[in-house]
């Protein structure tokens, strides 16, 4: 690869340690052996040097490839393995700082062609059609061989692992005692506008099991008759790029990740609805040179309103945390929470339907005999104005007979959380849903039918939408359907009545503002409490019990109500909402 690759870990033992960084750097040097069009003896020097003749390779080089036409594809071919011809020629202008000859140029470009390639799985073959042709693997490769290094960790037994080469880093499970690795990106995150969107940075605070790459000019450019060249190459124009976007990605495969840094980049932020449309997993940013926020920029809040942004640089780890995310749930037990079942008191949990087992915080039927319109919510101590709330989830088995047997299809694979929630002292006691904002989770019957997940629904609430008070009770999110027991993160941005935002995986799927009490859906209520067009401005957090069993392994919140004041010992950058009183000096 020609970079220094960073190894970190955690073992048992020193020696243990040894062993396995060993072994690790011994799978990544067999691989770069293969993959680097910087050696002359590996095998994708072979394929070009025998072409147009098929060449036999490894597992490893033909599923490098296979993945890479894949990508050429869903990206229209702004990421190309075939692009060497021309990247060669931008080398030696960065080199002897002149242009590339059109002529020559022109001459490459005709060989950039990722459709030409030719695999033969049966006979783990590559062939190149014309003499000439070579293999770029550098915007996939490094990702995968990362990752292979790191599952070369896993198999010795190192389950916290970070790894770290020029811009691309994979991680594993936690460090012990901490949520996820904390990897930065250099520069802080500043806000766009009225709204901060926390997802990216909030992700990658707390990696776990993924990878994040970066793409753009911030470290490898050339400046020639005052403009900079960047070292990405567009291979649908043979022409580097001029623009100071860098892209960064969050995937949980590492080689898509730094594929996707590269074709995002090529792309823009113009392209950027096109491939969260085809790579609706991964979490795309993008970021300038200067700072500066491009259109369709997914950005946190690393720093206060007009501090600068995300700068166009490669990740870091983090020395200290972005984000200050709070647990709710503690992995042990219900602490904290309490729970209220329609018909019944506050504190009751109705057949021990909320309960924790395996550090899972389940919801479960399998005490109940029959329903009567029992539905629950187990909701949290304290309420909250300012924050971003996340939740890990999944459906597991079949909802509850007797709710199936009174017709409540709507109910199958659905739970949520209740956000804004009504203190549930003030609920009735046979009050079904609280008034309050409702994520609705929702899982797919696996039939192919369309069922997005983190919907809006409003129980005694409305909100506003483009301009317009929404009154229908439920409205669909643009997220993708999840099918059988599969783990979802759902996170929600929230700014007291000012804004409502939901993101699946990363990806902004709803949104809406001046969430606000009125309508129905919420009964019967207390008068008193029910006063239709109050604002919601903060409130409490609920999941609930809806009759479709629920795994729930992570709920979490970053306060962004807090203190603002950089004298004082508790000083957060993120806040949003300041307030003074929590100031500790």
């Amino acid at each position: 690869m020609g970079l220094p690759v960073r190894i970190v870990l955690y073992a048992p033992a020193k020696d243990a340690a040894v062993r396995a960084a060993t072994a690790a750097y011994e799978r990544i040097a067999a691989l770069d052996r293969e993959m680097s069009d910087y050696r002359p003896d590996s095998a994708i020097h072979a394929i070009a040097a025998r072409a147009p003749e098929a060449v036999v390779v490894s597992r490893d080089l033909f599923g490098v490839v296979s993945r890479a036409i894949e990508i050429a594809e869903a990206t229209g071919g702004a990421f190309d393995p075939t692009i060497a011809p021309v990247v060669s020629l931008w080398r030696d202008a960065r080199l002897t700082r002149r242009l590339p000859d059109p002529a020559a140029l022109a001459r490459g470009r005709a060989l950039v062609d990722w459709r030409s390639i030719e695999l033969d799985a049966a006979r783990s073959t590559i062939r190149l059609p014309t003499a000439g042709q070579r293999l770029d693997l550098g915007g996939i490769a490094k990702g995968y061989i990362l990752r292979a290094a790191l599952d070369v960790l896993r198999a010795g037994g190192v389950r916290a692992a970070m790894i770290e080469a020029g811009g691309d880093v994979v991680v594993s499970d936690a460090p012990p005692g901490r949520q996820g690795w904390r990897i930065e990106i250099p520069g802080g995150v500043g806000a766009v506008g009225a709204v901060v969107d926390t997802s990216f940075v909030a992700r990658a605070s707390a990696l776990t099991n993924a990878a994040i790459a970066s793409s753009g000019p911030a470290a490898q450019f050339v400046e020639i008759g005052g403009v900079r060249y960047s070292h990405v190459i567009d291979p649908r124009t043979g022409q580097a790029l001029t623009s100071d976007v860098t892209a960064h990605v969050i995937a949980s495969d590492a080689g898509t990740a730094d594929a996707l840094a590269t074709a995002a980049t090529i792309v823009g932020p113009a392209g950027l609805a096109d491939l969260r449309a085809r790579f609706p997993d991964a979490r795309i940013a993008f970021t300038t040179v200067d700072g500066a926020a491009r259109p369709g920029e997914v950005v946190g809040a690393g720093e206060r309103a007009g501090a600068g942004g995300l700068r166009g640089q490669a990740p870091s780890v983090a020395q200290t945390p972005a984000y200050d995310w709070i647990q709710l749930f503690n992995g042990k037990d219900l602490d904290g929470w309490t729970p209220k079942f329609a018909h019944h008191p506050l504190g009751v949990n109705l057949h021990d339907t909320f309960r924790v087992a395996d550090g899972i915080l389940q919801v479960r039927y399998d005490k109940w005999t029959g329903f009567a319109g029992d539905f629950g919510h187990l909701f949290y101590k304290e309420p909250f104005s300012h924050y971003l709330i996340a939740a890990e989830y999944r459906f597991v088995g079949e909802q509850l007979p007797a709710a199936r047997a009174a017709g409540l299809s709507w109910a199958v694979r659905n739970n949520g959380f209740m956000l804004h929630a009504q203190d549930p002292k003030t609920m009735t006691l046979d009050q079904d849903f609280p008034i309050s904002i409702e994520v609705q989770f929702l899982g797919g019957g696996g039939t192919g039918a369309a069922r997005p997940t983190a919907n809006l629904c409003t129980p005694g609430t409305h909100v506003v939408m483009n301009g317009q008070v929404r009154t229908a009770h439920c409205t669909n999110s643009t997220s993708r359907t999840y099918d059988g027991e599969v783990w979802v993160r759902v996170e929600v941005l929230v700014h007291g009545d000012e804004v409502v935002r939901h993101m699946v995986d990363g990806q902004t799927v709803l949104e809406y503002t001046k969430p606000q009490i009125g309508g129905g859906n919420a009964s019967p209520t207390d008068p008193a409490v029910k006063k239709d067009g109050t604002p919601l401005t903060r409130g409490y957090l609920a999941i609930q019990s809806e009759t479709a069993p629920t795994d729930f392994r992570k709920i979490e919140i970053v306060n962004l109500e807090g203190c603002a004041d950089p004298k004082a010992k508790n000083y957060r950058a993120y806040i949003v909402k300041a307030n003074a009183a929590m100031c500790i000096y």
